[in-house]
């Protein structure tokens, strides 16, 4: 008896615990009228009455899909131009319509799918022409956001947007003044990390609304302005946004200024400090990633990293040198490239920028600006902290 009972509810859990395979939704869009009666219908009666009953007098079914199927369905009858029936769906679905006989010739069903980062398409078709199966495809976004970088320089937060289509975009205040909401329109959010934030930023965060990507910037300050700029990359082949988080009335940093700026720092290349900074902020850092970064950063870091060079250079009768030896000339164009190209190769250079950092209100966070504004914000801080100890206990 004992065996029998643990048989039984054995049988049973496995029963329950069987998967069962999800069936599709059942949607009926069927009107609650049928189509007008007339001629139409005595001619069906005759003709069914010789075969094909079903085919005129059975309510349709049709199977609909999507690609992706993470989609939303809006389903709509319409006789006519007046809608008599809509639902929303999910798909995968049964759809389930009238009968031919009880449909017009005037009754339409239209079916609009739309997904996040996708294109938003429109099937329709006539009640008496139904496919058996539906399987709808929806196209990428025109435009994609390929990367969004960061960087606090001269009092001004600049977000470097990377499209790979000229970007269509509106920018307005949020819910408070220290707050914008900027909406990229049929942009995909491509994306593969997270900016990190600081200066006039105090959080980031990117949400794809169907065709749109609405960016919601919250700053640390009231009052903040905007500006915007874009160009186009030819050698990434990528369109290049710029939004600047600035204070009211505030002035762009020029090359005149930041020239004045790396003087009154009366920097000495020669210094052991400089180097045993330099030397820990290096070792931290992958130099391809920072030659990739330097291309990704904005205008305004490009204006500083390129002054600070010349200015290297001007220290040592225009020449810089590698680590490698090479010696290059800042007066010369491609060979200033080169140089910037290789920046942290270039003896004394990071020293340089974390000298123009020390003095700064938020140097920490200019410099990896300057260096790799991809970097995690609390993990170059650790670095900037050990690295300064270091030089501060070589000046005692």
């Amino acid at each position: 008896m004992a065996r029998s009972l643990i048989q039984m509810l054995a049988l049973l859990v496995a029963v329950t615990a069987t998967p069962a395979f999800a069936v599709p939704e059942l949607v009926d869009l069927s009107p609650a009228d049928e189509a007008r009666w007339g001629i139409r219908n005595v001619a069906i009666g005759l003709v069914s009455v010789f075969g094909g009953w079903n085919y005129w007098y059975a309510p349709q079914q049709i199977s609909v899909e999507t690609v992706p199927a993470e989609a939303d369905l809006s389903l709509y009858y319409v006789r006519g131009n007046f809608q008599r029936r809509y639902e929303q769906a999910l798909p995968p679905i049964r759809l389930r319509l009238p009968s031919r006989a009880d449909s017009g010739p005037r009754d339409w069903v239209t079916i609009r799918v739309g997904a996040d980062g996708y294109s938003e398409t429109e099937v329709r078709f006539r009640v008496h022409e139904v496919p058996d199966d539906l399987r709808i495809e929806l196209a990428p976004l025109p435009n994609s956001l390929t990367a969004l970088v960061h960087a606090y320089l001269g009092g001004r937060s600049s977000l470097t947007f990377h499209t790979m289509e000229k970007p269509q975009f509106r920018v307005s205040r949020g819910a408070d003044t220290s707050s914008f909401v900027l909406s990229l329109t049929e942009t995909a959010d491509l994306t593969q990390t997270k900016p990190a934030v600081g200066g006039l930023v105090r959080s980031l965060e990117l949400t794809q609304v169907r065709e749109d990507l609405l960016v919601r910037i919250e700053g640390t300050e009231e009052d903040l302005e905007t500006r915007s700029k874009h160009h186009f990359d030819s050698i990434r082949g990528e369109h290049v946004f710029v939004l600047e988080l600035i204070e009211k009335d505030s002035l762009a940093p020029s090359s005149e200024s930041i020239r004045r700026e790396l003087r009154r720092l009366r920097f000495n290349p020669a210094d052991r400090c400089h180097g045993e900074f330099e030397k820990i902020v290096v070792a931290a850092l992958d130099p391809k990633q920072v030659k990739q970064s330097a291309r990704r950063s904005g205008t305004l870091a490009s204006l500083y990293r390129k002054e600070a060079m010349l200015y290297l250079g001007q220290l040592d009768q225009g020449v810089v040198v590698t680590t490698s030896g090479d010696r290059l000339r800042t007066g010369h164009g491609i060979e200033l490239e080169m140089a910037l190209q290789r920046a942290v190769t270039v003896k004394g250079y990071v020293a340089l920028l974390g000298t123009y950092a020390r003095n700064r209100p938020r140097g920490n966070e200019e410099l990896r600006s300057l260096l790799l504004p991809e970097f995690d914000t609390d993990g170059f801080n650790a670095i900037y902290r050990r690295a300064d100890a270091a030089y501060r206990a070589c000046k005692r």
